[in-house]
């Protein structure tokens, strides 16, 4: 190979890895026992389990004074009487979310996490004054329904999507 093929292949190699988006955070794998599940996190975001009726919560410290939201992610397990199938399960998520939230611009499409397969849609609304954008996966495992939402202000939406996609795809249910 040529001298000036390295340099580039390495020039390409560096802008690659300095560019990834995810690359901003450090990963810790949270397990819940109780639940058997487990789940990757941003290692330096503040984690609280059983906050407002989840699993878990994690949330992103405050960057400065001017931040007015904490970027977030959490879990919530629902366990059913019995087995359910997941358009079931999301369809009843989607209810839910239209009798308590003004939903604009919804997507919605197939994910999966390992071989389970899932559902995500997101959206814009509002927390009060704040814009945020939100994208929320539905899984079913048997009698289980894990349904993992992240939430964003909406211009720096762009910037979390790809690590709330890692986050989602990570989900580990046993």
């Amino acid at each position: 190979m040529k001298k000036n093929n390295k340099y580039a292949l390495l020039l390409l190699i560096i802008l690659l890895v300095f560019n990834l988006p995810a690359c901003d955070f450090s990963w810790q794998r949270y397990y819940n026992k109780e639940h058997r599940f487990s789940i990757l996190l941003p290692r330096f975001w503040q984690k609280e389990q059983g906050a407002y009726d989840t699993v878990i919560l994690a949330k992103e410290s405050p960057r400065g004074r001017d931040d007015k939201f904490s970027e977030n992610i959490n879990v919530v397990i629902t366990e059913f009487a019995e087995p359910i199938s997941l358009a079931t399960c999301y369809e009843l998520n989607k209810e839910e979310l239209f009798k308590s939230l003004v939903l604009i611009d919804l997507a919605e499409g197939d994910i999966f996490a390992g071989m389970l397969p899932g559902s995500w849609l997101s959206f814009k609304s509002r927390i009060k004054e704040i814009k945020v954008k939100v994208l929320s996966a539905i899984f079913v495992k048997g009698k289980h329904g894990y349904t993992i939402t992240c939430i964003s202000e909406e211009e720096k939406y762009p910037k979390y999507e790809p690590v709330f996609f890692t986050i989602i795809r990570s989900l580990r249910p046993k």
